[in-house]
């Protein structure tokens, strides 16, 4: 698969880095100011918001391809920048539970439900993965979870559906 613009290996990283230390090595600011201001990784390295998108359209795209590994690398990176965002758990959980680690899958999609416990998909991604690993308490908990917050919102209908069929497989 091809990268996207300005999406490489180590494009990211590289340059940004270079600029945070060089911010740091050359003493016109307060070293201990700039470490101490430091909110995530993302905001120290000045990564936008727009570049950490394209990563993630780069690792979804490489799942789509059934890179798996090489997108779980690309979501621990994203993961790494900025640890508040969901959805980068989430794409790490996917990229495990499709290589066949639910023991993993379900860390990360339980890391994605701590981010956002407001989101009925790391619920319903957690009770897959334990109904594949018999943990049918846990993933009955999680499916109902998951129910109970799609419920009178239109925007998460087709969850909703899909979450009443693997209800059942939990009976």
């Amino acid at each position: 698969m091809e990268e996207a613009d300005g999406v490489g290996e180590e494009t990211l990283f590289d340059e940004s880095l270079k600029k945070f230390m060089s911010r740091l090595d050359d003493g016109s600011e307060d070293r201990n100011k700039v470490l101490s201001n430091i909110g995530s990784l993302q905001e120290a390295l000045e990564i936008t918001d727009e570049q950490t998108h394209e990563y993630y359209t780069f690792a979804r795209n490489l799942c789509k391809d059934k890179q798996f590994e090489k997108a779980q690398e690309v979501f621990v990176t994203l993961a790494s920048l900025n640890p508040n965002v969901a959805e980068y758990w989430m794409g790490i959980g996917y990229c495990c539970k499709e290589q066949d680690l639910h023991e993993d899958a379900v860390l990360h999609y339980t890391i994605a439900k701590a981010v956002n416990s407001e989101s009925p998909f790391p619920y319903y991604n957690l009770a897959e993965s334990y109904l594949i690993l018999n943990e049918y308490g846990k993933g009955e908990d999680s499916i109902d979870t998951c129910i109970s917050l799609c419920t009178g919102k239109t925007e998460y209908s087709d969850l909703l559906e899909r979450a009443k069929v693997l209800k059942q497989k939990f009976n």
